[in-house]
């Protein structure tokens, strides 16, 4: 989810997970500064065959390999994802700066091409509109590196994102907003994000509305279609989403889940469904493709040591990730795991350039 945002790991792309509560934020400062790069030889793959390929070179780049980005407020921040990714632990790269135009971040998503896509603020605007950021090569983010596309004009409220998910099959960008107050909430659809007209102003291709989504918070898309999205206490399923347009019943629902609301959602290999909630559970839904309805948990893990978990993302050892406060929590072989759980590993400190804030949203993303 390399691992791609939003879809299935046995696809070998990245899981994304993005949740809004309105209490939880990562905000990165970082430790380098313009000019503070990683020591590269050849370029590598692309990430799950897309890119090219490359070798050459006598150094090798410290960041060949698993990493974690983190990203909110004005930066985002590559951890490197192996054993050493526990405690106070420095990011090795830090993508901050001007240059950037980062501005309180609300969401990130890799596309087919390995490129970075980024939902951020609209700069020096007392209502903005969200812009969405296309920087080159997810990983080897460092520095003060400006985007090389930047999509303007999107008519998207910054303050109504909620999540975002990425089709890397079909090249599709899905945006879940639900404005504060009575807003409908609806789904924007950007197709094509890989090519050279992803670019300056441009609103969204399609739009999805639908009266089954009521405060929806947490978005995930399947490699078969299929786009769940989560709200309070239910989650409704879209078949052939990139298929629709307008006005849409959901094709069936989901109940039975804990907490008040979905604040992270992700599915595995093997067809479970992991759905974190505000209350601090995450259940675990075994083949989520034939369910509809009401389900039965085949487990549910409850955090221990955790203060307004958000964000669910899932690699491909099995290990989830989430977000609690200034920290990130991460549960090893979660799928072996039921009923109380102090979280296995633990990312915090002021090394860890993590933070938290009142207001402002968080994202995390997996790259093998």
């Amino acid at each position: 989810m390399t691992i791609w945002a939003g879809q299935r790991l046995r696809q070998n792309r990245a899981l994304y997970a993005l949740a809004r509560s309105g209490l939880i934020a990562i905000l990165a400062t970082f430790f380098c500064v313009a000019g503070c790069t990683p020591s590269i030889g050849g370029g590598d793959g692309g990430g799950d065959g897309n890119g090219g390929g490359g070798s050459g070179g006598n150094t090798v780049d410290f960041l060949d390999g698993p990493r974690l980005l983190a990203a909110g407020g004005d930066n985002i921040l590559t951890f490197r994802r192996d054993d050493t990714l526990t405690g106070n632990v420095a990011p090795a790269m830090n993508l901050v700066g001007s240059a950037t135009e980062l501005v309180d971040v609300k969401g990130i998503a890799v596309n087919s091409a390995g490129e970075l896509i980024v939902l951020t603020a609209q700069p020096n605007a007392s209502q903005p509109d969200i812009v969405i950021n296309v920087y080159a090569d997810a990983r080897r983010l460092n520095g003060n590196q400006a985007p090389v596309r930047q999509v303007r004009d999107t008519g998207i409220a910054q303050l109504s994102v909620r999540s975002i998910a990425m089709d890397v099959n079909r090249d599709m960008l899905y945006i879940l907003i639900s404005p504060p107050g009575l807003g409908a909430p609806s789904i924007a659809m950007y197709e094509g994000t890989a090519g050279p007209g992803f670019d300056n102003e441009r609103g969204p291709d399609r739009t999805i509305t639908s009266p089954d989504l009521d405060r929806p918070t947490e978005m995930f898309v399947t490699v078969d279609d299929q786009l769940y999205v989560g709200g309070e206490r239910e989650i409704n399923v879209f078949t052939d989403v990139s298929t629709k347009e307008g006005e849409q019943d959901a094709d069936h629902r989901i109940f039975g889940i804990s907490g008040d609301f979905v604040f992270g959602l992700a599915i595995d290999g093997n067809d479970t469904l992991y759905s974190l909630g505000s209350a601090g559970f995450i259940d675990q839904v075994t083949e989520i493709s034939t369910q509809q309805d009401a389900v039965t948990r085949a487990a549910q893990i409850e955090i221990l040591d955790a203060s307004f978990p958000g964000e669910l993302v899932l690699d491909s050892a099995g290990t989830a990730y989430f977000v609690s406060s200034a920290r990130i929590l991460a549960y090893d072989d979660v799928s072996t795991l039921d009923g109380e759980q102090t979280p296995t590993r633990e990312i915090s400190g002021d090394m860890t350039e993590l933070i938290s804030t009142i207001n402002g949203g968080a994202d995390l993303l997996v790259l093998d």
